[in-house]
């Protein structure tokens, strides 16, 4: 079984009102986070799909032959459009799942993602596996193959919540703590991750 990770990074940051997967965080920048935990765990390959423009000075991880870099043009049309591009890239290297990861989530570790790859990899007749945070779906977000069709029909901001919330699909759920979930929209929100962190291990960037 070969898997994939799609680490999305080329969102506008409106909210935020400036880049924030350069903002510093713990000693480094935000982005970097789901980045390094993706290429720590399990995962064939790790797909970063990022704006045309980024200069990719955020991206302090070490150089990794895992570690594909895709430059999606209309990501500004919505996160849609980045699920695409980094899909796109994963069939074309014949991915039989892909596991969706937010650049601005830098709580979800190694852990969170190997566990979600155990349960597929024990399940794979299912289209996806979810984190659950109480009763809400949230990333990340394991979507197998069997699935392509409907991810390359998605528009504007849109995420794959049609197909969780559609029985014809099969699922499992995984409950996670509250704050893997956790993202930094608003400079508020980024201070109380900082606090967040600080009860967390010190993060290997090699």
């Amino acid at each position: 079984m070969r898997t994939a990770g799609v680490v999305l990074a080329a969102g506008q940051s409106q909210r935020m009102g400036e880049d924030k997967i350069n903002l510093a965080l713990s000693g480094a920048p935000l982005g970097s986070y789901a980045v390094n935990a993706a290429l720590h765990s399990h995962l064939d390959l790790v797909i970063l799909v990022v704006r045309a423009d980024d200069p990719l000075r955020w991206l302090v991880n070490s150089p990794n032959d895992r570690l594909i870099i895709t430059r999606c043009t209309d990501s500004k049309l919505g996160m849609s459009h980045s699920l695409r591009c980094g899909w796109k890239e994963a069939a074309d290297r014949g991915m039989d799942c892909v596991l969706i990861l937010l650049a601005d989530q830098p709580l979800v570790q190694t852990e969170h993602i190997n566990a979600l790859l155990d349960v597929y990899s024990s399940a794979p007749e299912l289209h996806y596996v979810a984190a659950k945070d109480g009763d809400v779906v949230k990333p990340p977000l394991l979507l197998s193959s069997k699935v392509s069709s409907v991810i390359f029909k998605l528009e504007g901001d849109t995420g794959a919540r049609s197909i969780i919330r559609n029985s014809a699909y099969a699922g499992k759920q995984i409950p996670f703590d509250k704050e893997v979930f956790y993202d930094a929209d608003t400079p508020d929100a980024l201070l109380y991750l900082g606090k967040l962190m600080d009860s967390y291990k010190e993060v290997d960037f090699s």
